[in-house]
């Protein structure tokens, strides 16, 4: 055997468009080599060579100054001593990629599919596909069923702090023919879909984005990832597909974003606007697409007043979390103690001292929708069990598709349906019914209307400029029910008690009663007033059981009937004490105010509840009558519009018909 060995397992690894690392196995003790490189592959090197490289003491060496896209041969020998060398090793080929492609503010790179190859020019396929690879799919980039499945970006170098990738994205479920003797067919639709980014020509990696299984879904969403760690570096992008889901991208951009401005009046705890709203805590969001540090936000991490003992905080900052992955704890996290980012779609609490306005600038978020995670901690111990503090993620008003909290001035609450849109910077608190659930963002969109009555109270006997301190609202459709959310223990509340469970937004039929329960802080005159969204009422009362009060809510308040053009509003001043009993109230109704209605009596209480309302004659006397099973009338009388009456009765089924004119309608009621 020769005393000097040739190195073995040569290769070449990290390849870019002007370079390559090139590595090989040592079978003896020896520290110096020289390397051939050459595009021709009818050369072979001799003993005559002239080496490209000569007495290199690297390995692994990177050789550098390639041209692109050219096909490189490269030989390497060992040098044992003086003129004393090993034969050329093996021979190994590899093939550099496209130049490098900068990307700044004029020069962005983009990629939509529609040329007659695929992978487009300097894209590449990966390696050791199963089944199926990347292939087109109508002017798209299409991979389905098995993986790891890759396909590569060509490099490229960013010369702009805020560039960003983009591309729309969808999933598709792919179904296949199962066979067997009656044929058949199965759908798949799961796997990971990823996007990951390495800055040495793939040989690490960095994940910049991997969806849920519901947020990656059958209709097209534009996707942006922030590029900004990467700057001045050159970068390869990876999509990977792993699963049985098809995976579709298309319309991928490397770009320099625009940046936008955003801002927020903070008006100081304690302190009062021109407009009558005082300052305190806020529920605030970013709208920004990437992670914020507070301390380049305008206006928020304030220096605080004073030293020592005498050092007055001038800022408050909180973030809320129940995800019970999350070892750092629960609920309220203080910035002060632990610094944290503001993150796109989690809304935050944050005061100031002595008013501030909040400037966030960067780049918007731009996906036309936005998808968070809920988490529910099991421990029912913690004071917001449930529930989770998100924010809007968009530069203009949000829309949400379940009822949610948003806060007023002076850290009042306020809950609001599915109709209540969402300010830009504004955080709202949802509730999860179990961990993992999945919420949706949308923009908002005009003619989103819910059928509701909102009860209002206020501090006082006047509600022209009295500060709101709570509200509830009874909703007359199928939508989501809020539970009642107490931010600050021993407040002043309204509330609907069903169930054994305190709400804020409850459901109800057309026609029925509703608890309405107050608890008050301070003893005081409050005031109760009402509005109707997308609804009228033939009939509405409000029962005060503390003091017996009976008040015909639409007395003072056609606009609750529905009228047009009608004024007037519904309010009930009552004065209350801390010790009195919650159960303060009841709400008494009939929804509509046309006639036909199937439904135009129920029984509560001991009372008949009856809708009568005008005919379109403009008429409201009718005969009341009340018929047993064998047909007799055991009782007729003449009313006058819609009224609450103590019938008297035995438990049974009877018959209740009302007469007006020629409209005549029968109802069949079991009293128990």
């Amino acid at each position: 055997l020769p005393s000097c060995l040739p190195p073995t397992n040569l290769a070449a690894t990290n390849i870019t468009g002007s370079s390559a690392q090139l590595a090989w196995t040592v079978n003896g003790e020896e520290t110096a080599w020289d390397i051939f490189v050459t595009t021709d592959a009818s050369v072979v090197p001799d003993d005559s060579t002239t080496p490209t490289v000569a007495n290199t003491a690297d390995n692994p060496y990177s050789l550098t100054g390639l041209d692109p896209l050219t096909t490189y041969y490269v030989y390497v020998r060992t040098i044992c001593g003086e003129n004393e060398v090993s034969e050329w090793s093996s021979r190994a080929t590899f093939t550099t990629k496209c130049a490098t492609t900068t990307v700044d503010a004029d020069h962005p790179y983009t990629q939509d599919f529609n040329g007659e190859t695929f992978p487009p020019e300097c894209w590449e396929l990966g390696e050791d596909v199963v089944f199926f690879n990347w292939q087109n799919n109508n002017g798209t980039a299409f991979s389905y069923y098995y993986g790891p499945i890759y396909l590569y970006m060509p490099i490229l170098h960013l010369n702009a702090d805020n560039a960003v990738l983009t591309f729309k994205t969808k999933k598709s479920r792919i179904e296949f023919y199962t066979g067997g003797s009656e044929g058949g067919s199965e759908e798949y639709d799961d796997g990971l879909s990823i996007v990951k980014v390495s800055t040495d020509g793939g040989g690490t990696w960095t994940q910049l984005w991997c969806p849920t299984i519901n947020e990656l879904t059958t209709n097209y969403r534009t996707v942006t990832l922030s590029l900004y760690d990467y700057v001045g570096q050159d970068i390869l992008i990876a999509f990977e597909h792993q699963g049985t889901h098809g995976w579709t991208i298309d319309d991928v951009e490397v770009k320099v974003a625009p940046l936008a401005t955003f801002t927020k009046t903070i008006i100081g705890v304690g302190e009062e606007n021109w407009n009558g709203e005082k300052g305190g805590y806020y529920l605030i969001a970013s709208p920004l697409a990437f992670a914020v540090d507070p301390t380049t936000a305008v206006g928020m991490i304030t220096a605080d007043e004073g030293e020592g003992e005498n050092v007055v905080l001038t800022y408050d900052l909180y973030s809320f979390d129940q995800d019970p992955s999350d070892a750092s704890g629960l609920e309220w996290r203080n910035y002060r103690t632990g610094a944290f980012n503001l993150v796109n779609g989690q809304g935050y609490l944050y005061a100031s001292k002595n008013g501030t306005t909040l400037t966030f600038t960067g780049t918007p978020y731009s996906d036309n929708t936005k998808n968070v995670t809920l988490h529910k901690t099991d421990d029912s111990s913690v004071d917001f069990q449930g529930w989770n503090l998100v924010g809007n993620p968009f530069g203009v008003d949000a829309h949400l598709s379940c009822a949610f909290y948003s806060m007023q001035n002076a850290d009042i609450l306020t809950p609001n349906t599915e109709g209540g849109s969402i300010g830009v910077m504004e955080g709202v608190f949802v509730v999860a019914e179990s961990d993992g659930d999945q919420l949706i963002f949308t923009p908002a969109q005009s003619g989103s209307k819910i059928a509701q009555l909102n009860v209002n109270l206020t501090k006082g006997a006047s509600t022209g400029s009295a500060t709101l301190l709570d509200r509830s609202i009874v909703r007359f459709d199928e939508g989501s029910q809020l539970p009642k959310l107490q931010f600050r223990k021993g407040s002043t509340q309204v509330y609907i008690p069903l169930e054994g469970k305190d709400y804020a937004v409850a459901r109800s039929e057309a026609m029925g009663t509703m608890p309405l329960n107050f608890k008050a802080e301070n003893n005081g005159t409050y005031t109760l007033s009402f509005s109707a969204e997308e609804v009228s009422f033939s009939y509405l009362h409000l029962i005060d059981n503390m003091t017996g009060n009976d008040i015909d809510l639409l007395a003072g308040a056609s606009t609750l009937r529905g009228t047009s053009g009608a004024t007037g509003s519904a309010t009930y001043t009552f004065t209350a004490k801390t010790t009195d009993y919650e159960s303060r109230f009841k709400l008494v109704f009939a929804v509509g105010s046309s006639t036909g209605s199937d439904t135009f009596a129920f029984f509560s209480n001991g009372n008949w509840i009856i809708n009568n309302p005008s005919t379109s004659s403009g008429t409201s006397e009718a005969t009341l009558q009340v018929i047993d099973v064998n047909g007799r009338i055991l009782s007729s009388e003449q009313i006058n519009g819609s009224v609450s009456k103590a019938i008297h009765v035995a438990p049974g089924v009877y018959m209740i018909r009302l007469i007006n004119g020629n409209d005549v309608r029968t109802q069949k009621m079991v009293i128990r």
